[in-house]
């Protein structure tokens, strides 16, 4: 094989490879349940549903639990734009990309959006927030988390926490 169509072939597996984990994110459905009433309406721009009590909403290896639930959605496309959860407190649960590790966290109100630059999964826990994973916990006032990379890109205080060194 001339070596300009190796280059071209991992070019083209550069570029391709995001855009199929985006188009893989986006087929994944979101489930949900709620024991009371679901209302659902819309304004401009937007289709809400509201949903409370023992809500549970499911998205792939995401889990989380709260009193109350709104979802907006876009109304030209459909898409899914936003989920606010809130509880007292709203539980967060999720599995790790391979392995069997999980991440655990709680708040007073939880919002799961998509990043619009990145397109990963951002998790907002606002609120006597906590979140633990393997190798760390942490508690603040709001915590941002990035569930995609198993990262906290930023936090409000007051802030504490700690840190777990792997074994040897």
């Amino acid at each position: 094989m001339p070596r300009w169509l190796g280059n071209c072939y991992v070019l083209c597996l550069l570029l391709i490879t995001p855009a199929l984990e985006a188009a893989k994110q986006e087929t994944i459905p979101v489930d949900w349940q709620a024991a009371g009433e679901v209302v659902m309406s819309s304004g401009p721009g937007v289709r809400l549903i509201e949903m409370s009590d023992e809500v549970e909403v499911t998205q792939g290896n995401i889990v989380v639990k709260g009193d109350h639930a709104v979802f907006e959605y876009a109304a030209d496309s459909g898409r899914l734009v936003r989920a606010t959860i809130i509880g007292s407190p709203v539980n967060y649960r999720q599995q790790l990309e391979g392995d069997f590790s999980v991440v655990t966290g709680t708040s007073n109100t939880l919002i799961i959006y998509e990043d619009e630059l990145t397109g990963e999964t951002m998790i907002e826990m606002i609120g006597e927030a906590t979140i633990n994973s393997p190798d760390s916990s942490m508690n603040c006032a709001a915590i941002l988390y990035n569930s995609s990379q198993n990262l906290i890109p930023s936090s409000t205080g007051p802030c504490g926490g700690s840190l777990i060194s792997p074994a040897n």
